[in-house]
């Protein structure tokens, strides 16, 4: 066994320990600042914190990405927020997506979030759930895409999603909304 290499491999899990300490660090002091932003919705307070984390290389922080998504989001910048998600690495965080998509049917954004949503299926590690489905269904609805509305259904019977509230209701409004109320009755009851 060669010492040399043990010990260059030691140093280097004392560096990573080390980065990963600042990065932690810093998250947890920008987590507040992103909370008062929020809260003052001042747009240079807003871009100001997104420049921090940039500029630390924070980027990539699912808890920071969560906020300024949140954040940009309440202050109507959807494409700020678009662009948060947009420029990590690996989004790999369902609830990034969850979010972005709330906010766009929140906001009858409906053809952006059946994007968003047909984007989220590109990633095979991504797992549409029941905080995702009701935001499609939403999106179905308001621009009264039957077939995919059907398309979306199969999806959440073979999921085994239909059961919870809320995506059962979302179903029942779906239909509701594209006058299939005989489909709207029958998940009804």
């Amino acid at each position: 066994m060669n010492c040399g290499n043990d010990d260059n491999f030691v140093f280097e899990i004392i560096i990573l320990c080390s980065i990963s300490l600042v990065i932690a660090e810093w998250t947890l002091k920008l987590l507040p600042l992103l909370r008062a932003c929020k809260n003052s919705k001042s747009l240079k307070q807003i871009k100001l914190c997104h420049q921090k984390v940039v500029t630390l290389g924070l980027q990539n922080d699912i808890y920071l990405c969560k906020n300024l998504i949140s954040l940009y989001l309440s202050c109507h910048l959807y494409d700020h927020a678009k662009c948060v998600l947009d420029t990590m690495e690996n989004p790999c965080e369902i609830s990034l997506w969850n979010g972005l998509m709330a906010g766009y049917t929140k906001n009858y954004m409906y053809v952006e979030a059946l994007e968003l949503f047909e984007k989220l299926l590109c990633y095979p590690y991504l797992k549409p759930d029941s905080y995702t489905y009701p935001s499609v269904i939403k999106a179905c609805g308001g621009l009264c895409r039957f077939v995919l509305e059907k398309m979306i259904h199969a999806c959440l019977i073979r999921d085994g999603l239909t059961m919870d509230i809320v995506v059962g209701s979302s179903l029942v409004g779906m239909y509701a909304k594209c006058n299939a109320f005989e489909k709207a009755m029958w998940l009804f009851d």
